[in-house]
């Protein structure tokens, strides 16, 4: 079981890697621990990891580029600002644990003691209260060494699987009640359901508070408008990923491509068809000078006369949010094959927008 939780866990999150090299230091850094990694329990939880994560592993390999196109998301700050990246990554820990906290104690508190020591020797001893300063020390290296200074409460979820075992340790079995056992669970229930209905609401109702995800993009009404102009399928190149992403969602038989990819997929080398461009226009109507520079020298697509739409649209569940959109659909008809109908933009793209 516990192979097959921390091969879908690093399938679910990378940081989970992160946790299991903290979870096998702590194991190699104590007699009992070297018992604990050299049993054969221990060696059929690491093959039931690789083979789960065989097919992603063979891939990421394979696609390096892809696979570590996110890498950018760890900075935030920028380098060396380093105890101001520590405070965020302390109050990242405390806002992920103090929910669990507040229950155990109010359910167990009277059931806390020191835990003893057993003198026997246990396979399957694992330090626990070792594996916290460790897992802190290699976060600190991320932050001073690599300059990973972006820390999301979400990337520390595996600290929910791990703290609460740790908890347990300290409860006298005698003084736990079963009245205490259904609080716990009734309480981890409600939390859980509460969280599901607060990620649902997330997007109707939060979103008039002016709280927005990428959820909120009006994927749908922007894929009508391209539907309008005539689009059907082929390649779409957003200003954005979440913009590339949401419509790709709309267009599932497209491409989706956008200024961040660090590679450009073989099938534009021979594309004949439709290309859509999609661009914020919150500033000028015009393309964006880094947007145009990826079309036509990244991926040799000569940006050409066609249908365009300028359109003010509103954001679902909202106060009046407007999205500033720009939509341009033309024929791109392979490379070399380009003519003088390639689109000027030195100028406005349309005069009017709706």
């Amino acid at each position: 079981l516990l192979g097959l939780f921390l091969g879908l866990g690093f399938l679910s999150k990378a940081s989970f890697g992160l946790f299991s090299i903290s979870f096998i230091i702590a194991l190699a850094t104590t007699k009992e621990g070297h018992l604990t990694l050299l049993n054969k329990r221990s060696l059929s939880s690491l093959a039931i990891v690789l083979l789960v994560t065989l097919p992603y592993d063979v891939w990421a390999f394979s696609h390096i580029d892809i696979a570590a196109r996110s890498v950018h998301k760890l900075h935030l700050f920028g380098q060396g600002e380093i105890y101001r990246v520590l405070g965020k990554l302390f109050v990242s820990c405390i806002a992920v644990l103090s929910p669990f906290f507040l229950v155990f104690f109010l359910i167990f508190g009277k059931a806390l003691s020191r835990p003893k020591r057993s003198s026997e020797i246990n396979p399957l001893y694992f330090p626990l209260l070792r594996y916290f300063p460790i897992l802190l020390g290699l976060l600190v290296i991320l932050v001073a060494v690599f300059d990973v200074t972006r820390f999301k409460n979400r990337w520390l979820a595996p600290l929910l699987v791990i703290v609460p075992v740790a908890a347990f340790q300290y409860l006298n079995t005698k003084n736990v009640s079963a009245q205490m056992i259904r609080r716990f669970t009734l309480a981890l229930g409600i939390i859980a359901i509460g969280i599901l209905s607060i990620m649902g609401l997330r997007n109707t109702i939060c979103p008039k508070f002016g709280y927005f995800t990428d959820l909120s993009y009006p994927s749908s009404a922007i894929a009508q408008e391209a539907r309008h102009l005539g689009y059907a399928k082929g390649i779409i190149i957003a200003s954005s990923h979440v913009a590339a992403a949401n419509l790709l969602m709309q267009f599932p038989r497209s491409i989706a491509l956008h200024p961040g990819l660090s590679f450009v997929p073989p099938e534009i080398t021979n594309y004949q068809g439709q290309v859509l461009l999609l661009w914020n226009r919150q500033h000028s109507p015009e393309l964006p000078p880094y947007l145009k520079n990826f079309i036509e020298k990244r991926l040799g697509i000569k940006i050409r006369k066609g249908r365009i739409a300028l359109k003010n649209i509103r954001y679902p569940n909202t106060n009046g949010r407007i999205a500033k959109i720009g939509l341009l659909l033309f024929e791109h008809h392979g490379l070399g094959k380009h003519n003088d109908s390639t689109m000027p933009l030195s100028r406005p793209l349309c005069p009017k927008s709706n």
